[in-house]
């Protein structure tokens, strides 16, 4: 009797994993876009973007551009 149900505890937890395992190629072929989207004109920017991009430009000579690059090995 236990050895039955820890044959079909472990059949049910197999099929659960390979369940879990498959589900992001599942979801991959179901859900895909069969054409792409149609490419739409953008609208105007928020009153907010627009006051951000305004102010970078008023300060833009003063600002200084940062950025980190990995060192080359080899």
């Amino acid at each position: 009797m236990a050895d039955r149900f820890v044959r079909i505890a472990g059949g049910a937890a197999l099929v659960l994993l390979a369940l879990f395992v498959a589900q992001p190629y599942v979801t991959a072929v179901l859900f895909a876009a069969r054409t792409p989207r149609a490419i739409t004109a953008r609208g105007d920017l928020a009153p907010a973007e627009a006051s951000t991009v305004a102010l970078f430009a008023q300060a833009s000579p003063s600002v200084v551009h940062v950025f980190a690059q990995a060192a080359a090995q080899g």
